[in-house]
């Protein structure tokens, strides 16, 4: 069992005024990395205005510039919370690197450094297109039709001149997508056939932002058919602000889905983020996400949300930082995930799992 006092020397961050511009440059790197699976509109709209040099051309596609690509976009901003998380256990590093991501791969229960090969693994497959219409039960494919559909609706009803309907929206179309994220979540950890991949996630002992992306490929096709209609409406809403080119909508985009990435890689790390208030009354604080991890059965079940406390409060499972104290360590107890070679854990073990559960339904 880790003692929670490990934690608190993270919250020193907020002393050290470098350490913020290490914050800025991960924040601005997330936005740059910003796309779309489903509605390919919302990724043409945000790359012509504001992603074109960071994108590659259209038409380039060798593999150096592939590569290049995705350097930029995602294994830069990693090197930056690395070097934050070192910065933050500075003068004592040597001491203090077993806290760091890298430092606590080691120490995660299962093999070690098992975590980065479920991340690469990940990486590589969700940037396949046959993956991605597996993943979005081929929602990608119907999206222009979709969305010129909807916008054909709009037209009529709605004057797309005024901005203040983008916004209102913008605003619509983001609270549901993460209702629906939260149900998503919320499902998975209740319903037996979905929880036994979304284990996968929780089977990680330490928190390092390489475990984000600790996932089971086949959850995304379990949870998609509940919230369909949910995430649907959103994309649609989304899409249509956009599509009618008003910048404060696109603002709004940018700035929502950079802080979701960046919420999403700091909370898997060792790093405490807490917002200060009244932001976190808006947003979720990224290490929330500790709660949700922890092996504290008075944890467990909590802060399902990705973007918003909102869901968390009305439905009563949100815990806010006073409870991060009270984290012992994380992770499942006694899962099978972790007495695996991770190649079998990540490729093999999940399908078995769905075909035990699918025999112990009809039998």
């Amino acid at each position: 069992m880790k003692s929670s006092n490990q934690f608190k020397k993270s919250y020193l961050f907020a002393s050290k005024d470098f350490s913020w511009i290490i914050v800025l440059t991960i924040f601005v790197l997330f936005a740059f990395s910003i796309d779309s699976q489903f509605f390919p509109d919302l990724a043409d709209i945000l790359n012509s205005k504001i992603f074109n040099y960071f994108q590659y051309k259209s038409g380039d596609n060798s593999i150096q510039s592939k590569l290049l690509f995705i350097f930029s976009i995602n294994v830069i901003p990693f090197l930056f919370i690395c070097i934050w998380e070192i910065l933050i256990n500075f003068p004592n590093i040597n001491k203090n690197l077993r806290n760091t991501s890298v430092g606590r791969l080691v120490k995660s229960e299962g093999y070690n450094f098992a975590d980065i090969i479920y991340f690469s693994l990940y990486f590589v497959l969700k940037e396949l297109p046959l993956i991605v219409g597996f993943l979005t039960l081929g929602i990608s494919r119907f999206g222009s039709f979709l969305s010129n559909w909807f916008h054909t609706i709009v037209e009529k009803l709605v004057p797309t001149n005024i901005s203040e309907f983008s916004i209102i929206f913008i605003i619509i179309g983001f609270l549901i997508g993460d209702l629906a994220a939260y149900w998503s979540h919320r499902i998975a950890h209740r319903i037996p056939i979905i929880w036994d991949q979304h284990e996968f996630h929780h089977s990680a002992t330490e928190m390092t932002i390489f475990n984000k992306d600790r996932a089971s490929l086949l959850e995304g096709a379990l949870t998609s058919p509940i919230v369909f209609p949910l995430s649907t409406i959103s994309a649609l809403l989304i899409n249509e602000s956009l599509i009618q080119g008003h910048f404060l909508p696109l603002l709004i985009t940018i700035v929502l889905l950079t802080f979701e990435k960046f919420c999403d890689m700091v909370g898997h790390s060792s790093i405490c983020v807490i917002f200060p208030k009244p932001l976190s009354y808006i947003y979720m604080s990224p290490s929330l996400h500790w709660i949700h991890h922890s092996n504290n059965i008075e944890h467990f079940d909590k802060n399902f949300g990705q973007r918003f406390p909102f869901w968390d409060k009305i439905f009563g499972t949100y815990l806010d930082e006073s409870h991060i104290k009270n984290i012992d360590g994380f992770g499942v107890s006694n899962t099978t995930y972790n007495n695996f070679n991770p190649f079998y854990a990540f490729a093999c073990l999940p399908v078995l799992k769905l075909i035990q559960r699918f025999k112990f339904i009809y039998t």
